[in-house]
Protein backbone atom coordinates (compact mmCIF):
# COMPACT_ATOMS: atom_id res chain seq x y z
CA UNK A 1 0.00 0.00 0.00
CA UNK A 2 2.53 2.45 0.68
CA UNK A 3 4.76 2.01 -2.73
CA UNK A 4 1.48 2.74 -4.52
CA UNK A 5 0.62 5.90 -2.28
CA UNK A 6 4.39 6.84 -2.87
CA UNK A 7 3.74 6.74 -6.42
CA UNK A 8 0.98 8.30 -6.38
CA UNK A 9 2.46 11.21 -4.63
CA UNK A 10 5.24 11.64 -7.11
CA UNK A 11 2.80 11.29 -10.16
CA UNK A 12 0.84 14.53 -8.44
CA UNK A 13 4.02 16.12 -7.89
CA UNK A 14 5.32 15.78 -11.07
CA UNK A 15 2.27 16.72 -12.91
CA UNK A 16 1.87 19.89 -10.73
CA UNK A 17 5.59 20.88 -11.49
CA UNK A 18 5.12 20.72 -15.55
CA UNK A 19 2.26 22.41 -15.13
CA UNK A 20 4.03 25.72 -12.36
CA UNK A 21 6.59 25.47 -14.99
CA UNK A 22 4.05 25.73 -17.95
CA UNK A 23 2.44 29.04 -15.75
CA UNK A 24 5.57 30.74 -14.80
CA UNK A 25 8.44 29.05 -16.33
CA UNK A 26 9.58 28.28 -12.98
CA UNK A 27 9.94 24.71 -10.82
CA UNK A 28 6.94 24.76 -7.98
CA UNK A 29 9.66 25.41 -5.26
CA UNK A 30 10.46 29.02 -6.84
CA UNK A 31 6.79 29.66 -7.40
CA UNK A 32 5.11 32.23 -5.50
CA UNK A 33 1.39 30.62 -4.19
CA UNK A 34 1.62 27.47 -5.50
CA UNK A 35 -0.39 25.18 -4.00
CA UNK A 36 -1.36 21.69 -4.53
CA UNK A 37 -4.48 20.08 -3.33
CA UNK A 38 -4.31 16.11 -2.65
CA UNK A 39 -7.88 14.94 -2.53
CA UNK A 40 -8.62 11.08 -1.01
CA UNK A 41 -11.40 8.80 0.88
CA UNK A 42 -10.88 5.77 3.17
CA UNK A 43 -13.10 4.05 5.33
CA UNK A 44 -10.57 3.50 8.25
CA UNK A 45 -8.70 6.95 8.95
CA UNK A 46 -6.34 6.40 11.07
CA UNK A 47 -4.22 3.94 9.40
CA UNK A 48 -4.78 5.47 5.99
CA UNK A 49 -3.42 8.63 7.94
CA UNK A 50 -0.40 6.90 8.71
CA UNK A 51 0.30 5.48 5.44
CA UNK A 52 0.04 8.98 3.94
CA UNK A 53 2.79 9.99 6.27
CA UNK A 54 4.52 7.29 5.17
CA UNK A 55 4.14 8.22 1.82
CA UNK A 56 5.32 11.74 2.22
CA UNK A 57 8.68 10.54 3.98
CA UNK A 58 10.02 10.79 0.58
CA UNK A 59 9.33 14.56 0.14
CA UNK A 60 12.20 15.40 3.14
CA UNK A 61 11.74 16.76 6.76
CA UNK A 62 10.74 20.11 4.76
CA UNK A 63 8.20 19.71 1.96
CA UNK A 64 6.98 22.79 1.95
CA UNK A 65 10.57 24.01 1.25
CA UNK A 66 10.70 22.11 -2.03
CA UNK A 67 7.57 22.20 -3.06
CA UNK A 68 5.89 25.02 -1.99
CA UNK A 69 2.42 24.86 0.06
CA UNK A 70 0.84 22.09 0.49
CA UNK A 71 -3.26 21.91 0.75
CA UNK A 72 -4.29 18.21 1.84
CA UNK A 73 -8.74 17.93 1.50
CA UNK A 74 -9.60 15.45 3.72
CA UNK A 75 -12.11 13.08 2.92
CA UNK A 76 -11.63 10.59 5.53
CA UNK A 77 -12.04 12.83 8.38
CA UNK A 78 -9.26 12.02 10.11
CA UNK A 79 -9.10 12.52 13.95
CA UNK A 80 -7.45 15.59 15.17
CA UNK A 81 -4.61 14.47 16.93
CA UNK A 82 -3.93 13.27 12.78
CA UNK A 83 -4.18 16.43 11.54
CA UNK A 84 -1.61 18.51 14.36
CA UNK A 85 0.43 15.76 13.21
CA UNK A 86 0.33 16.83 9.38
CA UNK A 87 0.42 20.46 10.21
CA UNK A 88 4.16 19.68 11.99
CA UNK A 89 5.24 18.61 8.63
CA UNK A 90 3.97 21.86 7.13
CA UNK A 91 0.66 20.23 5.39
CA UNK A 92 -2.49 22.32 6.27
CA UNK A 93 -5.70 19.86 5.99
CA UNK A 94 -8.65 21.22 5.12
CA UNK A 95 -12.70 19.16 5.01
CA UNK A 96 -14.27 20.26 1.64
CA UNK A 97 -16.19 22.70 2.54
CA UNK A 98 -13.37 24.98 4.40
CA UNK A 99 -11.62 23.84 1.20
CA UNK A 100 -14.50 24.97 -1.08
CA UNK A 101 -14.20 28.47 0.96
CA UNK A 102 -10.53 28.66 0.20
CA UNK A 103 -10.80 27.92 -2.87
CA UNK A 104 -13.93 30.36 -3.89
CA UNK A 105 -11.88 33.42 -2.24
CA UNK A 106 -10.55 34.11 -5.96
CA UNK A 107 -7.42 33.55 -5.56
CA UNK A 108 -5.25 32.43 -8.39
CA UNK A 109 -3.60 28.74 -7.93
CA UNK A 110 -1.64 25.65 -9.42
CA UNK A 111 -3.80 22.48 -7.96
CA UNK A 112 -2.62 18.86 -8.99
CA UNK A 113 -5.52 16.79 -8.04
CA UNK A 114 -5.25 13.01 -7.07
CA UNK A 115 -8.59 11.74 -7.13
CA UNK A 116 -7.85 8.33 -4.11
CA UNK A 117 -10.69 6.50 -3.58
CA UNK A 118 -10.05 3.42 -1.42
CA UNK A 119 -12.99 1.86 -0.38
CA UNK A 120 -16.75 3.99 -0.65
CA UNK A 121 -17.21 7.31 -2.48
CA UNK A 122 -17.58 11.04 -1.69
CA UNK A 123 -19.73 11.53 -4.95
CA UNK A 124 -21.51 15.09 -3.86
CA UNK A 125 -18.85 16.33 -2.15
CA UNK A 126 -16.06 15.26 -4.81
CA UNK A 127 -18.25 16.74 -7.42
CA UNK A 128 -18.78 20.13 -6.09
CA UNK A 129 -15.12 20.49 -4.63
CA UNK A 130 -13.98 19.67 -8.35
CA UNK A 131 -15.89 22.12 -10.05
CA UNK A 132 -14.81 24.62 -7.63
CA UNK A 133 -11.28 23.61 -8.66
CA UNK A 134 -11.59 23.82 -11.99
CA UNK A 135 -13.07 27.29 -12.24
CA UNK A 136 -11.08 28.77 -9.69
CA UNK A 137 -7.74 27.25 -10.62
CA UNK A 138 -5.22 29.83 -12.59
CA UNK A 139 -4.05 26.23 -14.36
CA UNK A 140 -4.56 22.47 -13.16
CA UNK A 141 -3.80 19.07 -13.60
CA UNK A 142 -5.50 16.47 -13.43
CA UNK A 143 -4.16 12.78 -12.02
CA UNK A 144 -6.80 9.52 -12.59
CA UNK A 145 -6.27 6.55 -10.16
CA UNK A 146 -9.33 4.50 -10.71
CA UNK A 147 -8.98 2.42 -7.19
CA UNK A 148 -5.57 1.36 -4.48
CA UNK A 149 -6.70 -2.05 -5.29
CA UNK A 150 -6.14 -1.91 -9.08
CA UNK A 151 -2.45 -1.80 -10.00
CA UNK A 152 -0.79 1.08 -11.62
CA UNK A 153 -0.82 0.27 -15.18
CA UNK A 154 -1.90 0.93 -18.59
CA UNK A 155 -3.93 3.91 -19.23
CA UNK A 156 -5.33 4.60 -15.56
CA UNK A 157 -1.61 5.42 -14.94
CA UNK A 158 -0.26 8.07 -16.84
CA UNK A 159 -3.92 9.45 -18.12
CA UNK A 160 -4.10 12.83 -16.97
CA UNK A 161 -4.69 16.01 -18.60
CA UNK A 162 -3.94 19.76 -18.36
CA UNK A 163 -6.02 22.75 -19.48
CA UNK A 164 -5.50 26.36 -19.39
CA UNK A 165 -7.22 29.37 -17.43
CA UNK A 166 -10.53 28.45 -18.02
CA UNK A 167 -12.07 25.65 -17.05
CA UNK A 168 -13.05 22.38 -18.94
CA UNK A 169 -16.22 22.32 -17.51
CA UNK A 170 -16.80 25.82 -18.22
CA UNK A 171 -16.41 25.32 -21.62
CA UNK A 172 -17.15 21.66 -22.76
CA UNK A 173 -20.52 20.97 -24.18
CA UNK A 174 -21.94 17.33 -23.33
CA UNK A 175 -24.69 15.55 -24.21
CA UNK A 176 -26.89 12.45 -22.29
CA UNK A 177 -28.93 10.16 -23.92
CA UNK A 178 -31.25 7.73 -22.24
CA UNK A 179 -32.16 9.11 -18.53
CA UNK A 180 -33.29 5.71 -17.24
CA UNK A 181 -32.54 4.80 -13.14
CA UNK A 182 -29.10 4.79 -14.70
CA UNK A 183 -28.71 7.65 -16.90
CA UNK A 184 -30.78 9.94 -14.79
CA UNK A 185 -28.31 10.39 -12.14
CA UNK A 186 -25.15 10.01 -14.29
CA UNK A 187 -26.56 12.90 -16.59
CA UNK A 188 -27.14 14.25 -13.29
CA UNK A 189 -23.50 14.34 -12.08
CA UNK A 190 -22.11 15.88 -15.64
CA UNK A 191 -24.46 18.91 -14.54
CA UNK A 192 -23.66 19.36 -11.25
CA UNK A 193 -19.59 19.11 -11.94
CA UNK A 194 -20.33 22.32 -14.23
CA UNK A 195 -20.60 20.61 -17.95
CA UNK A 196 -22.95 22.41 -20.12
CA UNK A 197 -25.04 18.88 -20.39
CA UNK A 198 -28.30 18.87 -23.23
CA UNK A 199 -30.23 15.12 -22.48
CA UNK A 200 -32.63 13.45 -24.46
CA UNK A 201 -35.17 10.74 -23.80
CA UNK A 202 -37.79 9.10 -25.31
CA UNK A 203 -40.19 10.09 -23.43
CA UNK A 204 -39.69 13.95 -23.15
CA UNK A 205 -41.92 14.16 -19.64
CA UNK A 206 -38.45 12.88 -18.45
CA UNK A 207 -35.96 15.37 -19.41
CA UNK A 208 -37.90 18.15 -19.12
CA UNK A 209 -38.25 16.94 -15.16
CA UNK A 210 -34.33 16.34 -15.38
CA UNK A 211 -34.07 19.80 -16.75
CA UNK A 212 -36.11 21.44 -13.67
CA UNK A 213 -33.68 18.93 -11.27
CA UNK A 214 -30.52 20.15 -12.52
CA UNK A 215 -30.75 22.85 -15.72
CA UNK A 216 -29.44 22.35 -18.63
CA UNK A 217 -31.42 22.03 -21.68
CA UNK A 218 -33.28 18.62 -23.49
CA UNK A 219 -33.76 18.53 -26.97
CA UNK A 220 -35.99 16.39 -28.95
CA UNK A 221 -34.04 14.11 -30.72
CA UNK A 222 -30.35 12.54 -30.26
CA UNK A 223 -28.91 14.89 -33.36
CA UNK A 224 -30.26 17.81 -31.77
CA UNK A 225 -28.68 17.14 -28.34
CA UNK A 226 -25.53 16.72 -30.07
CA UNK A 227 -25.61 18.95 -32.10
CA UNK A 228 -22.38 21.25 -30.62
CA UNK A 229 -21.48 18.44 -27.98
CA UNK A 230 -17.66 17.56 -27.64
CA UNK A 231 -18.75 14.00 -25.95
CA UNK A 232 -21.86 12.26 -25.95
CA UNK A 233 -22.81 9.15 -23.90
CA UNK A 234 -25.51 6.86 -24.38
CA UNK A 235 -27.20 5.17 -21.73
CA UNK A 236 -30.48 3.00 -22.80
CA UNK A 237 -31.68 -0.76 -23.14
CA UNK A 238 -31.05 -3.06 -25.92
CA UNK A 239 -28.53 -3.16 -29.17
CA UNK A 240 -31.23 -1.82 -31.45
CA UNK A 241 -31.66 0.71 -29.11
CA UNK A 242 -28.11 2.00 -28.97
CA UNK A 243 -28.22 1.80 -33.00
CA UNK A 244 -31.58 3.93 -32.76
CA UNK A 245 -30.01 6.83 -30.84
CA UNK A 246 -26.62 6.62 -33.06
CA UNK A 247 -27.73 5.68 -36.72
CA UNK A 248 -31.76 5.65 -36.54
CA UNK A 249 -33.44 9.30 -37.84
CA UNK A 250 -32.33 12.08 -36.38
CA UNK A 251 -29.71 9.46 -34.38
CA UNK A 252 -26.43 11.50 -32.42
CA UNK A 253 -24.05 10.24 -34.98
CA UNK A 254 -26.20 13.14 -37.72
CA UNK A 255 -25.32 16.00 -35.31
CA UNK A 256 -21.77 15.33 -33.99
CA UNK A 257 -19.50 17.26 -35.30
CA UNK A 258 -16.22 15.77 -36.67
CA UNK A 259 -13.70 13.99 -33.60
CA UNK A 260 -16.45 14.25 -31.47
CA UNK A 261 -16.32 10.97 -29.08
CA UNK A 262 -19.37 8.77 -28.49
CA UNK A 263 -19.78 7.05 -25.24
CA UNK A 264 -22.03 3.76 -24.99
CA UNK A 265 -22.53 2.89 -21.09
CA UNK A 266 -25.41 0.79 -22.55
CA UNK A 267 -25.01 -3.06 -21.41
CA UNK A 268 -24.69 -4.39 -25.30
CA UNK A 269 -23.25 -7.03 -27.40
CA UNK A 270 -19.59 -6.41 -28.25
CA UNK A 271 -20.65 -6.91 -31.77
CA UNK A 272 -23.17 -4.02 -31.95
CA UNK A 273 -20.07 -2.29 -30.20
CA UNK A 274 -17.44 -3.20 -33.29
CA UNK A 275 -20.88 -2.34 -35.59
CA UNK A 276 -21.44 1.17 -34.31
CA UNK A 277 -17.57 1.92 -33.94
CA UNK A 278 -16.72 1.55 -37.95
CA UNK A 279 -19.81 3.31 -38.66
CA UNK A 280 -18.19 6.22 -36.37
CA UNK A 281 -15.11 6.24 -38.00
CA UNK A 282 -16.30 5.96 -41.53
CA UNK A 283 -17.67 9.73 -40.30
CA UNK A 284 -14.86 10.70 -38.90
CA UNK A 285 -16.29 10.73 -35.27
CA UNK A 286 -15.06 8.00 -32.55
CA UNK A 287 -17.00 5.59 -30.62
CA UNK A 288 -16.23 3.83 -26.84
CA UNK A 289 -17.81 1.01 -25.50
CA UNK A 290 -18.05 2.12 -21.83
CA UNK A 291 -20.88 -0.39 -19.84
CA UNK A 292 -20.51 0.11 -15.82
CA UNK A 293 -21.52 -2.08 -12.86
CA UNK A 294 -22.70 -0.38 -10.22
CA UNK A 295 -26.59 -0.49 -9.76
CA UNK A 296 -28.57 2.34 -9.34
CA UNK A 297 -27.21 3.69 -6.24
CA UNK A 298 -24.29 3.64 -7.87
CA UNK A 299 -25.45 5.73 -10.58
CA UNK A 300 -26.91 7.89 -7.85
CA UNK A 301 -23.28 7.99 -5.34
CA UNK A 302 -21.13 9.09 -8.53
CA UNK A 303 -19.32 5.55 -7.84
CA UNK A 304 -19.66 3.42 -11.12
CA UNK A 305 -17.11 1.46 -12.04
CA UNK A 306 -16.68 1.71 -16.26
CA UNK A 307 -15.15 -0.70 -17.79
CA UNK A 308 -14.44 0.48 -21.65
CA UNK A 309 -13.40 -0.39 -24.89
CA UNK A 310 -11.73 1.60 -27.53
CA UNK A 311 -8.60 3.79 -28.52
CA UNK A 312 -6.61 5.34 -25.92
CA UNK A 313 -6.27 8.90 -27.33
CA UNK A 314 -10.25 8.83 -27.10
CA UNK A 315 -10.31 7.39 -23.50
CA UNK A 316 -7.79 9.96 -22.41
CA UNK A 317 -9.89 12.62 -23.44
CA UNK A 318 -13.17 11.31 -21.82
CA UNK A 319 -12.08 9.73 -18.61
CA UNK A 320 -12.24 12.76 -16.66
CA UNK A 321 -15.61 13.57 -17.53
CA UNK A 322 -16.80 10.10 -16.97
CA UNK A 323 -15.14 10.75 -13.59
CA UNK A 324 -18.19 12.64 -12.59
CA UNK A 325 -19.74 9.99 -12.17
CA UNK A 326 -17.36 6.72 -11.39
CA UNK A 327 -15.56 5.93 -8.86
CA UNK A 328 -13.31 4.10 -11.22
CA UNK A 329 -12.53 4.09 -14.91
CA UNK A 330 -10.04 1.94 -17.04
CA UNK A 331 -9.36 1.21 -20.39
CA UNK A 332 -9.68 -2.57 -21.15
CA UNK A 333 -8.24 -3.10 -24.78
CA UNK A 334 -9.92 -2.35 -28.82
CA UNK A 335 -13.75 -1.43 -29.19
CA UNK A 336 -16.01 -4.14 -27.63
CA UNK A 337 -13.33 -4.85 -25.04
CA UNK A 338 -15.54 -3.29 -22.73
CA UNK A 339 -18.60 -5.03 -23.14
CA UNK A 340 -17.05 -8.45 -22.82
CA UNK A 341 -15.78 -7.43 -19.25
CA UNK A 342 -19.19 -6.52 -18.48
CA UNK A 343 -20.08 -9.77 -19.80
CA UNK A 344 -17.36 -11.05 -16.82
CA UNK A 345 -18.99 -9.05 -14.24
CA UNK A 346 -22.52 -10.66 -15.04
CA UNK A 347 -21.36 -14.13 -15.10
CA UNK A 348 -19.70 -13.46 -11.36
CA UNK A 349 -22.30 -11.97 -9.99
CA UNK A 350 -24.88 -14.36 -10.93
CA UNK A 351 -22.97 -16.84 -9.13
CA UNK A 352 -22.33 -14.89 -6.54
CA UNK A 353 -25.85 -14.23 -5.98
CA UNK A 354 -26.83 -17.69 -6.28
CA UNK A 355 -24.83 -18.70 -3.76
CA UNK A 356 -25.45 -16.06 -0.95
CA UNK A 357 -29.48 -17.47 -1.59
CA UNK A 358 -28.54 -21.01 -0.64
CA UNK A 359 -26.38 -19.69 2.46
CA UNK A 360 -29.20 -17.47 3.47
CA UNK A 361 -32.03 -19.89 3.11
CA UNK A 362 -29.84 -22.82 4.73
CA UNK A 363 -29.59 -20.37 7.89
CA UNK A 364 -33.03 -20.02 8.33
CA UNK A 365 -33.72 -23.66 7.78
CA UNK A 366 -31.85 -24.16 10.82
CA UNK A 367 -32.85 -22.03 13.00
CA UNK A 368 -29.72 -19.39 13.02
CA UNK A 369 -30.04 -15.88 13.53
CA UNK A 370 -29.68 -14.96 9.90
CA UNK A 371 -28.11 -11.20 10.28
CA UNK A 372 -26.26 -12.57 12.80
CA UNK A 373 -24.91 -15.05 10.43
CA UNK A 374 -24.33 -12.59 8.15
CA UNK A 375 -22.80 -10.24 10.26
CA UNK A 376 -20.30 -12.50 11.07
CA UNK A 377 -19.10 -14.37 7.89
CA UNK A 378 -18.69 -11.10 6.42
CA UNK A 379 -15.67 -10.46 7.99
CA UNK A 380 -13.82 -13.31 6.35
CA UNK A 381 -13.71 -14.61 3.15
CA UNK A 382 -17.13 -15.22 2.08
CA UNK A 383 -17.37 -11.11 2.09
CA UNK A 384 -18.67 -9.81 -0.91
CA UNK A 385 -20.70 -6.43 -2.04
CA UNK A 386 -23.55 -8.65 -2.59
CA UNK A 387 -23.58 -10.14 0.91
CA UNK A 388 -23.19 -6.82 2.48
CA UNK A 389 -25.83 -4.81 0.00
CA UNK A 390 -28.38 -7.61 -0.48
CA UNK A 391 -28.06 -10.53 2.53
CA UNK A 392 -30.24 -8.37 4.89
CA UNK A 393 -32.64 -7.80 2.22
CA UNK A 394 -32.52 -11.44 1.49
CA UNK A 395 -33.87 -12.22 4.75
CA UNK A 396 -36.62 -9.22 5.33
CA UNK A 397 -37.90 -10.65 1.83
CA UNK A 398 -37.88 -7.25 0.24
CA UNK A 399 -36.85 -7.01 -3.14
CA UNK A 400 -38.50 -3.62 -4.66
CA UNK A 401 -35.60 -2.44 -5.41
CA UNK A 402 -32.09 -2.63 -7.18
CA UNK A 403 -31.14 -4.08 -9.81
CA UNK A 404 -34.18 -5.83 -11.84
CA UNK A 405 -34.32 -9.70 -13.08
CA UNK A 406 -35.35 -8.41 -16.48
CA UNK A 407 -32.20 -6.21 -17.01
CA UNK A 408 -29.99 -9.51 -15.39
CA UNK A 409 -31.64 -12.09 -17.97
CA UNK A 410 -30.85 -9.67 -20.84
CA UNK A 411 -27.45 -9.28 -19.52
CA UNK A 412 -26.69 -13.22 -19.03
CA UNK A 413 -28.66 -13.53 -22.60
CA UNK A 414 -25.34 -11.29 -24.38
CA UNK A 415 -23.27 -13.35 -22.24
CA UNK A 416 -24.24 -16.66 -23.23
CA UNK A 417 -24.32 -15.80 -26.74
CA UNK A 418 -21.23 -14.71 -26.35
CA UNK A 419 -19.96 -17.73 -25.07
CA UNK A 420 -21.57 -20.11 -27.74
CA UNK A 421 -19.25 -18.01 -30.04
CA UNK A 422 -15.88 -18.23 -28.35
CA UNK A 423 -16.07 -21.70 -27.15
CA UNK A 424 -16.15 -20.82 -23.21
CA UNK A 425 -18.53 -23.11 -21.12
CA UNK A 426 -21.05 -21.17 -18.94
CA UNK A 427 -22.81 -23.88 -17.30
CA UNK A 428 -23.46 -22.49 -13.69
CA UNK A 429 -24.43 -19.41 -15.44
CA UNK A 430 -27.07 -20.86 -17.74
CA UNK A 431 -28.29 -22.55 -15.15
CA UNK A 432 -28.99 -19.42 -13.49
CA UNK A 433 -30.44 -17.73 -16.07
CA UNK A 434 -33.17 -20.46 -16.36
CA UNK A 435 -33.86 -19.79 -12.13
CA UNK A 436 -34.29 -16.27 -13.00
CA UNK A 437 -36.58 -17.08 -15.51
CA UNK A 438 -38.56 -18.72 -12.90
CA UNK A 439 -38.71 -15.97 -11.32
CA UNK A 440 -39.68 -13.82 -14.01
CA UNK A 441 -42.84 -16.23 -14.25
CA UNK A 442 -43.58 -15.40 -10.92
CA UNK A 443 -44.28 -12.03 -11.84
CA UNK A 444 -40.90 -10.83 -10.49
CA UNK A 445 -39.18 -9.28 -13.30
CA UNK A 446 -38.59 -6.03 -11.94
CA UNK A 447 -37.39 -7.69 -8.50
CA UNK A 448 -33.76 -7.37 -7.50
CA UNK A 449 -31.86 -9.95 -8.44
CA UNK A 450 -31.57 -11.03 -5.20
CA UNK A 451 -34.95 -12.67 -5.31
CA UNK A 452 -33.78 -15.98 -6.67
CA UNK A 453 -34.04 -16.67 -3.05
CA UNK A 454 -37.67 -16.81 -2.93
CA UNK A 455 -37.62 -20.08 -5.07
CA UNK A 456 -35.90 -21.43 -2.23
CA UNK A 457 -37.77 -20.01 0.79
CA UNK A 458 -41.48 -20.58 -1.86
CA UNK A 459 -41.50 -23.39 -3.51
Amino acid sequence: MSRTIQRMFRVVIAAGAAVGCAAGGVAPAAAAGVRFVLISHAPDSDSWWNTIKNAIGFMGRAPTKRFGPLKFIDFAEASRVTREEMHKIGIDVRDPNQAVGTLSSGERQTVAIARAVYCGAVPHEWSVLRAHIRRRAGRWCYTRRPSFSIPWQGATRASWAKHGDSSMNDKTKVAFLGLGVMGYPMAGHLARAGYATTVYNRTAAKADKWVAEYGGRSAATPAEAADGAEFVFACVGMDDDVREVSVGDGGAFSGMDKDVVFVDHTTASADVARELADIAAGRGLHFLDAPVSGGQAGAENGALTVMVGGAQAEFDRVAPVIDSYARACTLMGPVGSGQLTKMVNQICIAGLVQGLAEGVNFALCAGLDAKQVLDVISKGAAQSWQMENRGVTMVDDKFDFGFAVDWMRKDLAIALGEARHNGARLPVAALIDQFYAQVQARGGGRWDTSSLIRLLRHA
